[in-house]
């Protein structure tokens, strides 16, 4: 019986998202005796699978420290963790994957994107050394199911999608040879948070295959891109945010001009978006934003009229450093950079919404909203450019 957790304490749900995965792993280890073999569905949603997997996405590079190994993740992920205390152990066909192995190493990977009402754990990849390429083989992990009731989506050579006593895993593998190491990438969706339908959580799981299908794959990609076509990238549940965050800006573009500010809340409170449209306090944040340099940092009280910034969190801070990542004729990329050296970045855009001008913004009065990195901040930046309803 595969066994993984974290020996320093987390979430109540990543806990339950934990015990989850260890109640429907139960199942995966070999077995002797003839066992029951697992149920294909039906071709329509192997179709929907196959076109999922075909769209052509956008990626950023990270490295894994440790390990020589860089691999390229959507713009809405990150890395959430990797190394560290963690604890995992599972026989996968014929690989005995065990984090206590000197040689063992995992990354973490967080979807920005709130849409389990949280931001947090959307998969692992684990790095686990093996002389054997055909230890992990699809037809292998099929035949080791012990239950019947186990559903396969979708396999191909190197994946599988299944559902198991009602969890979706996505089940990726790829051996790397310069390595000489298998790279292993699962996930496990379950409602426990937040409600899905079964077409959702089999899009999602199509997604999250195409993610790891591309990790070791080098990608170009242009500093802007059309929002339209991004979006088709992104999952049901996380297109919806979009829609939502949209939605609330158009239909709240009327907030009374005494209040300096507007917040698009999500599930979980996420105020992940906000708008301001006093003409006073555009003209001087306007001012403000050009005057910032792009090769040095500035301090936000020196650069910004404090009552004009007095609603936006990620511009209040007085000994906060700021420098322009990017600009054109109505955005800002700003670079932070914390007390710590902890480099963030925030997005603005000046533009309207039934005429009427407004500037849009990550976060809002409390919560900087902190974007990782230029990945996620060019998403947002596109978002207000072209996803917002006019």
């Amino acid at each position: 019986m595969p066994i993984h957790h974290k020996k320093i304490s987390g979430s109540i749900i990543l806990t339950l998202l934990t015990a989850l995965l260890i109640s429907a792993c139960g199942n995966h280890s070999n077995s002797t005796g003839k066992q029951p073999p697992a149920k294909d569905i039906s071709a329509p949603c192997l179709s929907c699978i196959k076109d999922i997997l075909a769209i052509p996405n956008l990626y950023h590079t990270v490295s894994l420290d440790g390990t020589r190994l860089n691999i390229d993740l959507p713009y809405n992920y990150e890395l959430e963790s990797k190394g560290g205390t963690y604890e995992f152990k599972w026989k996968l066909c014929d690989l005995n994957i065990d984090s206590n192995d000197p040689d063992y190493y995992y990354a973490g990977f967080k979807d920005m994107l709130p849409y389990k009402h949280f931001q947090g754990f959307d998969g692992r990849l684990h790095i686990v050394k093996s002389k054997d390429p055909n230890a992990v083989t699809t037809e292998k992990f099929k035949s080791m199911q012990k239950d019947g009731d186990v559903k396969i989506l979708y396999s191909d050579s190197s994946s599988v999608i299944y559902i198991q006593n009602d969890m979706y895993y996505t089940l990726y593998f790829q051996y790397l040879e310069a390595q000489h190491a298998f790279a292993i990438y699962l996930n496990e969706e379950k409602t426990v948070t937040y409600e899905a339908s079964p077409k959702q959580l089999t899009d999602l799981a199509a997604v999250k295959l195409r993610m790891a299908k591309n990790l070791f794959v080098s990608h170009k990609n242009p500093e802007a891109f059309d929002w339209a076509a991004y979006k088709k990238t992104l999952s049901l549940l996380e297109s919806g945010l979009f829609d939502s965050i949209s939605d609330q800006l158009y239909g709240n573009i009327n907030f009374p001009d005494k209040e300096e500010m507007f917040s698009t809340t999500l599930e979980g409170n996420y105020q992940l978006v906000s708008m301001i449209k006093s003409p006073a306090t555009l003209s001087s944040l306007r001012s403000s934003l050009d005057k910032i340099p792009q090769n040095s940092f500035v301090t936000t009280k020196a650069t910004f009229d404090q009552k004009a910034v007095s609603s936006i969190a990620f511009l209040r801070g007085d000994d906060d450093k700021i420098r322009v990542a990017y600009k054109d004729s109505q955005a800002y990329i700003l670079e932070f950079k914390g007390y710590n050296g902890y480099i963030s970045y925030f997005v603005c855009c000046f533009t309207s919404i039934q005429a009427k001008p407004v500037l849009l913004l990550t976060g809002n009065y409390a919560n900087t909203q902190e974007l990782p990195n230029l990945a996620a901040a060019r998403l947002y930046l596109n978002f207000f450019k072209e996803g917002i309803r006019k």
